[in-house]
């Protein structure tokens, strides 16, 4: 799960995944508030295909869904808890994101904080 320009590290590690063709069990959130705020996503449509899923949360756009990473979402979007969480945005972002994740009973050795 990545929000805005915290993007930026995990891009070079799908391509490090790519190359020793390592990919298919990458999941991708990508939040940002509005369509503006987020990188060209070519190169992640391209790596990560239905494997993601790019969120606004201040605007409606039909190309993406609105929304917010709380808990509700969280517990849709994610069924197996016993696999890799890193999340990677502002603080308050990610400080939630792993409260939340821990209230779903994800293992805290599964989740894996980064706050920029």
């Amino acid at each position: 799960m990545a929000g805005s320009t915290a993007i930026t590290p995990f891009l070079a590690i799908f391509r490090m995944l790519e190359q020793k063709n390592k990919l298919e069990n990458i999941k991708l959130l990508y939040a940002n508030k509005t369509s503006k705020d987020k990188i060209p996503e070519n190169g992640l449509s391209i790596l990560l295909e239905e494997r993601m899923q790019f969120i606004l949360t201040k605007e409606d756009r039909s190309e993406y869904k609105k929304a917010y990473l709380d808990l509700d979402f969280l517990r849709h979007k994610i069924q197996n808890k016993q696999q890799y969480f890193c999340v990677c945005g502002p603080a308050e972002m990610t400080k939630h994101i792993g409260q939340n994740l821990k209230t779903m009973a994800v293992e805290e050795r599964f989740i894996i904080l980064d706050d920029q």
